[in-house]
């Protein structure tokens, strides 16, 4: 769960703290797995409003992206995962930005990433290293018009998925992003970024210190796993597991 947060002066607070969070997408089911496993209250964080918007390159400068919110603490199956990984959110009167620093497991191996067919999901066999990224701006309020969002980008910056979920379970409405993604890779990580239009989430104009619902994971090819933000241990829908 994330603020949109207009205010300088606590962006600044949070972003001198490094952000241990462990975030859950309040879907029923993840509501049921939180009460059963005597799970504490999800935390919040607050993504900071930004004065000059981040080059989306593929590149994280820490010059542009210091102002913005700073995520860690990535789990596979509750446990907080060893390889560290990093995000960075933050967002301006247009666009949603979103980053991401993944190392390579086992070290130096690096992605897979030669699909490049945007909005085709690989088949079968076929799938490589990715971030998916679900987005609820709505807070959880959803009707047959509003849902949640998914993203999918592998480590080539190509958008291989996304779609809109609405009320209707296992219901989607085809939904074709338009935004700018980039990634690099280098000996060590890969990393990527990403600025999204609100007017792509439905959003005409933009609420400071309205309250999201997010979700962002990293898919191992090789392992056939996630490691998430979230806790979770079910499945969230029917592409993503936590």
């Amino acid at each position: 769960m994330f603020n949109l947060e207009k205010s300088q002066k606590s962006s600044l607070q949070m972003t001198k703290k490094r952000i241990f969070a462990l975030l859950l997408i309040q879907y029923c089911v993840v509501f049921r797995l939180g009460a059963e496993s005597g799970s504490a209250v999800p935390p919040q964080f607050t993504v900071p409003r930004l004065s000059a918007a981040p080059q989306i390159d593929g590149t994280i400068d820490a010059g542009e992206w210091s102002p913005g919110a700073m995520l860690s603490g990535f789990v596979t199956a509750r446990q907080l995962d060893s390889r560290l990984m990093t995000m960075y959110m933050a967002y301006d009167s247009k666009h949603l930005y979103i980053a991401w620093r993944l190392p390579y497991y086992p070290a130096g191996k690096k992605p897979k990433a030669s699909w490049n067919r945007r909005d085709q999901f690989p088949p079968a066999g076929f799938e490589e290293d990715r971030i998916e990224i679900l987005l609820d701006p709505h807070f959880g309020q959803h009707t047959v018009e509003k849902g949640h969002f998914m993203i999918f980008i592998n480590a080539a910056g190509t958008i291989v998925y996304d779609q809109q979920w609405t009320v209707a379970e296992g219901v989607q409405k085809d939904w074709n992003l338009v935004a700018v993604s980039k990634s690099r890779s280098t000996d060590e990580f890969w990393e990527g970024e990403c600025a999204i239009p609100f007017s792509e989430l439905g959003i005409n104009k933009v609420l400071d210190d309205t309250r999201w619902l997010l979700q962002m994971s990293r898919y191992w090819s090789d392992f056939g796993s996630w490691t998430t933000l979230s806790p979770a241990t079910d499945i969230l829908n029917s592409h993503n597991a936590g």
